[in-house]
C-alpha cells in the first residue's frame, strides 16, 4: 500500500506560544467568512507574523493537506479536522491530522514512551524508517516535535 503522506510538517505563524492562538483566530475567520483563497491570503499576511503571500500560500496549502481547511478561488472553508478542532479544541484532534497527513508521528510517539529523545535522534529514527526522509539537519524533526 502506497503511503502518499508527507514527510514534513509546515509550522503555522505566531511560534510556539502564539501558534495554536492564530490557527484558531484563522480557522474561525474562514468559518464566518468563507473567504476566496486571496482574501484568505491577506488575513494572514495583516494577522499573522508572515512575510509573504508566497510563504502563506504554502503554509495554507500545508493546511489543506491534513484537512483543516479547504482551498478555492471562491470560498474556502473548513474542512474535517479544522471544524472538529475549532468545536473541541482537542490537542488529539491535531495529532489526528498531522499524523493522517504527515508520516512520522506515531513512529516518534511509540519510540518516545521508551526513553525521550533529543532532536538529533529523532532525525535519525525518521531517516531509519522513512526512506524519503533525506535529512542531515534536525530541523524536519524539530518541526514534527514541536
Amino acid at each position: 500500500m502506497t503511503d502518499n503522506r508527507r514527510m514534513t510538517t509546515d509550522r503555522f505563524y505566531g511560534g510556539v506560544s502564539n501558534r495554536l492562538q492564530n490557527l484558531r483566530a484563522m480557522l474561525a475567520y474562514v468559518r464566518d467568512s468563507n473567504p476566496s483563497r486571496s482574501q484568505l491570503n491577506s488575513w494572514v499576511l495583516s494577522n499573522t507574523s508572515a512575510g509573504s503571500e508566497d510563504a502563506v500560500s504554502h503554509h495554507l496549502t500545508f493546511l489543506e493537506s491534513i484537512e483543516l481547511i479547504e482551498l478555492s478561488e471562491n470560498g474556502c472553508e473548513l474542512d474535517k479536522y479544522g471544524d472538529q478542532w475549532l468545536g473541541d479544541q482537542s490537542a488529539k484532534t491535531l495529532y489526528d491530522a498531522l499524523s493522517s497527513g504527515v508520516k512520522g508521528f506515531e513512529t516518534i510517539l511509540h519510540t518516545l514512551q521508551e526513553e525521550p529523545m533529543t532532536d538529533e535522534e529523532i532525525m535519525d529514527l525518521l531517516v531509519s524508517e522513512f526512506d524519503e526522509a533525506e535529512m542531515t539537519k534536525p530541523g524536519p524533526a524539530i518541526r514534527h516535535r514541536e
